[in-house]
């Protein structure tokens, strides 16, 4: 979540521009009873969150890229980070080659990337839920919100609006379904009748 600004990098103007801006989270029970309403206002005046499409985010981080000029490497596999004596940070490859240094090293290969012993003593630890999801025309169910349903304790489902995957695109929405990982076989086996139920 981010305060408002008039000022803003080009980045965030980008993917303030195709997402959708997020002022509340909401859960419901299938009968109608609140579990929680929780507006970022509450936090700071103005406090707000931008929703966006991996496709968008991807679409302006790569256009920022380009307009860089900064170079591209492919075909490396990275084996570590070190620090250097400027306080910069530089990347060794499985060969040995070490890259010139750099202010950021941003690693976004997972939780159970190669490079987290170098950030974390902490191994990846499976999550106890997950979802499965799909960016889908938003139709207005939630405008402004995260929205979430529960039945019982077994059962999440939600809706959020995240803008459009790229410039002059259709507004989507991601609606997901909770589910535990070790769920998933059996969701997939049954999808025709959930997909029904839903």
């Amino acid at each position: 979540a981010e305060r408002c600004r008039s000022s803003k990098p080009p980045i965030r103007a980008g993917v303030e521009a195709l997402g959708a801006r997020i002022d509340r989270l909401r859960g419901i029970t299938d009968r109608g009873a609140q579990v929680f309403d929780l507006g970022y206002d509450g936090l700071a005046p103005g406090l707000h969150a931008i929703a966006a499409h991996r496709a968008a985010l991807h679409g302006v981080l790569w256009r920022g890229f380009a307009a860089s000029g900064a170079g591209l490497e492919t075909g490396r596999a990275i084996a570590a980070i070190e620090a250097l004596a400027d306080g910069r940070a530089a990347l060794r490859d499985a060969s040995g080659r070490l890259t010139p240094g750099f202010d950021l090293v941003l690693d976004a290969s997972g939780a159970a990337s190669s490079l987290r012993a170098g950030a974390s003593d902490q191994g990846p630890r499976p999550f106890a839920y997950g979802a499965v999801w799909a960016s889908v025309p938003d139709i207005g169910l939630a405008p402004g919100m995260l929205a979430q349903r529960y039945v019982a304790a077994r059962v999440m489902l939600g809706w959020l609006p995240v803008g459009s995957a790229t410039p002059g695109g259709p507004p989507l929405a991601a609606f997901f379904w909770s589910l535990k990982p070790d769920g998933h076989a059996a969701w997939a086996a049954g999808f025709e009748p959930w997909r029904d139920s839903v």
